[in-house]
């Protein structure tokens, strides 16, 4: 799906007493407009799948699922006809593309690539068409039913449980059996057993990388650039035990080889309470230790015990 735009602005002049007011120290007044005619092009691509039809499925429409397999949204690019007829300019006006990557295959995936297109200036002649890579993040996330789904595809897996339920439980389930306009699952309860997963949390995790680079530059003490720049981040939360969650996230510096941050949570259901511990780390080698205790159903009656480390 390509998506064209076209606009077109004439000359036009420009009041004295605006352009004194709008120009910079030191530059002569600028007291009529260029023209413009700018064409843009953008392109959108998607590759779609559906899902086999069902052998029993004798409907004169196909309701089969769609997703899609990948799409890909690249950003625009511009061209100035007004510009090109300028001495020493070209009409190019985009300095860098980008291209957007998603997929329903992949839960949470998104990759983005970003190109340096020229290599010096755009719009003048002495820039070279010189693609360059510039930066790169990319992310996704899993999750239980992510991973039995890839133990089931190299048979590791077993047959999916069409017996379990997702969903939350039903209005009149909650209203019938929880205590001070809680659901059950809060003190530890689920609408299978009288005693269940009291955090009633699945895992969950996120994964981020980001990497940026920069062009060598040439300059008259000879080519010089910046290093390239590399991070993962991890977010994750689990249930261990019936009655505990741990949520974890942190940010690795792939490029220095060390983590930068780290914030570690810890819950523990009482029945009627809560408690919780949390670690945090800064990057900048600050960190701080929280320990909070309250009440399920009043969480304002609380205690809290903090200690916190400036590292100098």
């Amino acid at each position: 799906a390509p998506i064209f735009q076209y606009s077109y602005t004439p000359a036009a002049a420009i009041n004295r007493a605006y352009a004194r007011a709008v120009a910079q120290p030191g530059q002569p007044l600028k007291l009529r407009s260029d023209p413009s005619q700018l064409l843009s092009i953008g392109l959108s691509q998607n590759i779609e799948g559906k899902a086999r039809r069902a052998p029993n499925d004798t409907s004169a429409i196909d309701q089969s699922r769609r997703f899609r397999i990948l799409g890909i949204q690249t950003s625009s690019l511009q061209y100035d006809f007004e510009q090109a007829k300028k001495p020493g300019r070209t009409g190019w006006r985009t300095q860098t593309i980008s291209n957007q990557l998603q997929s329903d295959l992949v839960p949470g995936f998104s990759l983005s690539l970003t190109h340096d297109l020229w290599k010096g200036t755009v719009g003048t002649d002495s820039a070279q068409f010189d693609p360059f890579l510039q930066s790169v993040t990319a992310g996704a996330s899993i999750s239980g039913n992510t991973v039995k789904s890839i133990f089931r595809l190299i048979g590791l897996g077993g047959a999916p449980d069409s017996t379990a339920r997702d969903e939350a439980p039903p209005a009149s389930y909650v209203a019938g059996q929880s205590r001070y306009g809680r659901p059950p699952s809060f003190y530890g309860y689920n609408q299978d057993q009288t005693v269940g997963m009291g955090t009633n949390r699945r895992f969950q995790a996120t994964f981020n990388y980001s990497l940026s680079r920069s062009r060598r530059i040439t300059t008259l003490d000879g080519t010089s650039s910046t290093p390239p720049r590399q991070s993962l981040g991890l977010s994750t939360n689990f249930a261990p035990t019936p009655f505990w969650t741990v949520s974890w996230s942190t940010q690795y510096n792939i490029t220095d080889r060390k983590f930068e941050s780290q914030v570690v949570h810890l819950e523990r259901v009482l029945h009627e309470w809560r408690a919780g511990f949390t670690f945090s780390r800064t990057p900048t080698g600050n960190f701080a230790f929280v320990f909070s205790v309250f009440l399920s159903d009043l969480p304002d009656i609380k205690f809290d015990y903090n200690q916190t480390s400036f590292d100098n």
